[in-house]
């Protein structure tokens, strides 16, 4: 009597290796994103008793940042791989002190920006369109942890002949649609994908723009919009054993350059005077060059001066300020 060994191996690890491993930074439907806060220039216009007119200005410094921004990010991956996960941020954590006004006092506190603090695992149900052009297998983009799949819509296969041909079918440990021949046809599938949600804290920029580019940023802000010039995005890089992604989003900054105004009708002493804020309205700017020139009367180069700005407040109203040309 002959006999015979045989063996079975199951290679989970490179299961694992095939799985998806994707930053997905671009939208913003799981909430929390708030820009970087920066300093800006309070110009407090009073008007008071007998047509009087004050005005105060405040000392900053352009991009000086008050309060970091924040972004949510995900991660798509199995569970095996999330909990290995290290996001990095840009040029990696540094601390940043904010200083919170709670009734007349100031509080400050040490918090670390540019880092990632993981949010827990999530999942969220995906609609995906698949389409068979002479393929015989489809897999899912996010196929990981073998998601439950349920066909919203189907199409008769047909074969490069024109013959009717059997549908494709579900292999849940590959996360593929296949078919028994080439085929051609489509199908739309709905699955619960599974990823890994952190909460990104950044900074204005400084830490990764070259100290040239950060000065042209501080000019394109102090100018109005600092979207002018080129802005560096966040960059994130996402590191699992093996597996590594990378990803960015844009740097949003609030004010983006605009200059805030109060405004207030009454007494200097009233503690009901009306007052309204106003931003700067986009390319409304009204500016005037005049020439710059030496002790000898020569132009040396150009200057430019404000003449007026429009204010827009929280609802849209608008109101026009105007400077004397002097």
């Amino acid at each position: 009597m002959t006999e015979l060994a045989a063996s079975l191996q199951v290679n989970f690890a490179s299961r694992e290796a095939e799985s998806p491993f994707e930053l997905v930074t671009g939208d913003n439907d799981q909430g929390g994103a708030s820009p970087v806060q920066v300093a800006f220039t309070r110009l407090m216009v009073t008007v008071g008793g007998w047509g009087s007119v004050s005005f105060r200005m405040n000392e900053f410094t352009p991009l000086q940042m008050t309060v970091p921004g924040r972004k949510r990010v995900k991660l798509y991956c199995s569970e095996r791989a999330a909990q290995g996960v290290t996001l990095f941020v840009d040029n990696g954590p540094s601390s940043f002190r904010v200083t919170e006004q709670m009734d007349l006092a100031g509080i400050s506190r040490d918090i670390t920006v540019n880092t990632a603090v993981s949010l827990g695992r999530r999942s969220e149900p995906v609609v995906e369109a698949l389409t068979w052009s002479g393929e015989v297998r489809k897999r899912l983009r996010w196929f990981h942890d073998q998601p439950g799949v349920e066909i919203l819509q189907q199409t008769i296969f047909r074969d490069r002949s024109g013959a009717v041909v059997e549908g494709p079918r579900y292999d849940p440990q590959r996360g593929e649609f296949f078919t028994r021949r080439e085929a051609f046809g489509a199908l739309v599938a709905r699955y619960a994908a599974g990823f890994s949600l952190f909460d990104v804290v950044y900074d204005n920029g400084q830490s990764v723009a070259s100290p040239d580019h950060f000065a042209e940023m501080q000019r394109a802000w102090s100018s109005g919009n600092i979207t002018s010039t080129e802005v560096p995005p966040v960059r994130i890089i996402a590191l699992s054993g093996s597996k590594a992604a990378t990803g960015s989003f844009e740097r949003v900054f609030w004010p983006i350059g605009a200059p805030i105004i109060t405004f207030s009708f009454g007494y200097d002493d009233d503690p009901k005077a009306a007052i309204q804020d106003y931003l700067e309205a986009p390319e409304q700017r009204v500016v005037k060059q005049y020439d710059i020139r030496d002790v000898d009367g020569n132009v040396v180069g150009k200057g430019e001066k404000w003449l007026g700005f429009t204010g827009v407040d929280s609802s849209g109203k608008t109101i026009r300020f105007r400077f004397f040309d002097q």
